[in-house]
């Protein structure tokens, strides 16, 4: 049920899904999807948690979230990882019905846990982070591809990094010219 509803959020904002197209869509009546959720804006939260545990799974392993997202960026995962909660909520930003929801899930995906990493005193520059982060996710799928080379578009991503690095003064780990690995 959860994977037929992030394909609806995924694709179309919260207020142009409907229970009964996904209850369709998975086989069963629209009732059982009611009762095992609670309704539409229930499952909606279920869906965005969900999304976010996949997202981040591999995040918990790592000993730096920063670093996390760094890599992420760095790796080009920031265009090819898509079935996070970003698209969900990029297509629902205008929902008023879901506002709170959002704003609790961007919470829990980026802000709870860099300020559990870095302190409240970049709270600033968390926020901003969280924006860009999110902002790049939503629009690189369609705007560098119009308007960017592969080239270019790499250079996007370094520049992306810089501006991480800059905010939350965190460095990955990379080979320095001596062969050794930064401390980080």
């Amino acid at each position: 049920m959860l994977e037929v509803a992030h394909d609806h959020f995924s694709a179309r904002s919260f207020d142009a899904c409907n229970l009964r197209d996904i209850a369709a869509d998975v086989g069963i009546d629209v009732a059982y999807l009611h009762r095992s959720y609670g309704g539409k804006l229930k499952l909606f939260q279920a869906v965005i948690d969900r999304a976010i545990d996949m997202c981040f799974e591999d995040a918990r392993r790592c000993p730096s979230f920063t670093r996390f997202i760094i890599e992420r960026i760095r790796n080009g995962d920031l265009r090819g990882f898509n079935y996070g909660p970003l698209p969900i909520i990029s297509h629902s930003l205008a929902c008023q019905s879901v506002q709170t929801e959002i704003q609790s899930a961007i919470k829990r995906l980026f802000i709870d846990p860099l300020i559990a990493e870095h302190g409240e005193k970049f709270r600033v520059e968390i926020l901003m982070v969280a924006m860009l982060f999110m902002g790049m996710k939503i629009a690189s799928p369609v705007v560098p591809a119009v308007l960017l080379t592969t080239k270019e578009e790499e250079l996007l991503d370094e520049m992306a990094v810089g501006i991480l690095v800059a905010l939350l003064g965190d460095t990955p780990s990379q080979p320095s010219n001596s062969g050794e690995s930064p401390q980080v």
